[in-house]
């Protein structure tokens, strides 16, 4: 319901945390929340118990144009008061960390293709497809209060994953965000 405060998470062990949603419908069901509709802001006191992560930024809100990854989508997590964001990676033949959630845009696989396939691609909202590295750096400077959740996707070799892996670290590591930067992966090698 539009304007909907008070609602409660019930977790698996009976666990309630109160929130205060504004501009927005929401259905909360078996420990999930889905969002309906745009919202703006998310208000919750954190008690370590509810995080609130922005599956592919918050790109369901006004500001972020429908564009999941996008920049806009990122700055909207962090406008929000959201806890975290996720964020997908890939690594290109020349080895450029791209943002995106599959492993293809327009039929071109991003790992077997160069960056330059890929850096003219325009997002649902009018931005460019951005780098990692574009995209820490908004992170870095604009968003003080988000962690960032990096899915590190698994490529389909190996060696690929890896490669992604240690150049989506040391990125992050030269950025100083170590702290602020939280991994996950479908890959056991990553």
């Amino acid at each position: 319901a539009k304007g909907l405060s008070d609602a409660f998470f019930a977790g698996n062990q009976g666990v309630s945390v109160a929130m205060h949603i504004t501009d927005g419908n929401y259905n909360i069901s078996s420990g999930y929340i889905s969002v309906q509709s745009p919202v703006e802001r998310i208000e919750h006191p954190y008690d370590g118990l509810l995080k609130v992560i922005a599956h592919r930024g918050f790109w369901k809100s006004k500001t972020a144009g429908e564009a999941q990854n996008s920049l806009a989508a990122l700055r909207a997590a962090e406008a929000a008061s959201i806890w975290g964001c996720e964020v997908d990676i890939w690594e290109t033949s020349d080895n450029i960390l791209l943002v995106n959630h599959d492993g293809a845009i327009n039929g071109a696989q991003i790992e077997i293709s160069p960056y330059s396939t890929f850096k003219d691609h325009v997002l649902a909202n009018g931005e460019t497809i951005p780098t990692f590295e574009q995209y820490l750096t908004v992170f870095k400077n604009e968003c003080h209060n988000l962690v960032l959740i990096v899915e590190i996707k698994p490529h389909s070799g190996v060696q690929k994953t890896v490669s992604a892996t240690r150049a989506a670290i040391d990125m992050i590591r030269k950025m100083g965000l170590e702290d602020r930067v939280e991994y996950i992966s479908f890959s056991k090698v990553a």
